[in-house]
């Protein structure tokens, strides 16, 4: 009878030990390969006037299909954003495209769109506020240099309210994408608009005393979408408009 119980106890550890070995493993945890990315965008004309912000295509740099979304009004967004989601996008870097007609394309870089434990989707917390291509036009342009600092006399249209910039450059192909110098975006008043350049400004922008320095101004957008191309080595206006000729001047 004692034999005839080991037995059984051995034959229940024998079982036990069996079910153990062959019992099944929980798979290796994987990651996420992928999660949303959402963003949004103010719309102006090409002044200060806040435009509908849907309508917008945004679209992924080099992707193959093409990926784009539309931007759409969220009617539960007390800033009426214009608001975009790419669904599911694989994580990695990316460059996204702004485009709608009557605004300068503007573009923004090395997007980075990576795995987070909580799996949230990337939200891309700066809103740009874009403005439709400038409406102003430049003639006129005049360079005094009688003074102390050259100064440039030029016409706007419209005479109030008309947004310009400046460039430079000691080639005389200056332009809006081949400039040494770009000066911020200016605010027109009466006719004609007169703007100095100091000696100071000059020489920090690299050129020298009795150097030859070629100008042009362009019409341009309060909100000009301009943007740094890493890929240019440069910033990109693409909001310009009408550029008045080129004129040269003489660093006092």
């Amino acid at each position: 009878m004692i034999r005839y119980s080991k037995l059984l106890i051995a034959l229940f550890f024998s079982v036990i030990t069996l079910s153990s070995c062959t019992e099944k493993k929980d798979p290796p945890f994987e990651p996420a390969t992928e999660a949303d990315i959402m963003g949004f965008v103010h719309l102006y004309d090409d002044g200060t006037h806040e435009l509908d912000s849907d309508g917008m295509k945004v679209t992924i740099e080099g992707s193959s299909p093409i990926l784009s979304e539309t931007t759409i009004i969220d009617n539960n967004d007390d800033y009426e954003r214009g608001v975009f989601t790419f669904v599911d996008l694989t994580y990695g870097t990316y460059t996204l495209i702004y485009e709608k007609d009557g605004y300068g394309t503007f573009k923004k870089f090395n997007i980075d769109h990576s795995y987070s434990d909580l799996n949230p989707p990337t939200i891309l917390r700066e809103s740009p506020s874009l403005g439709q291509i400038s409406t102003t036009t430049i003639s006129n342009l005049v360079v005094d240099e009688s003074g102390v600092n050259p100064t440039l006399h030029f016409d706007t249209n419209p005479e109030n309210g008309g947004i310009y910039r400046y460039f430079l450059s000691s080639s005389p192909d200056v332009s809006s994408e081949k400039y040494s110098f770009y000066s911020k975006n200016i605010i027109s008043g009466i006719n004609p608009s007169n703007v100095e350049i100091s000696k100071e400004v000059l020489i920090a922008a690299g050129f020298s005393r009795g150097d030859k320095v070629y100008v042009i101004v362009y019409g341009d957008s309060y909100f000009s979408n301009d943007y740094e191309d890493p890929d240019l080595g440069r910033r990109v206006f693409p909001n310009v408009n009408s550029a008045s000729e080129t004129k040269s001047f003489m660093v006092p």
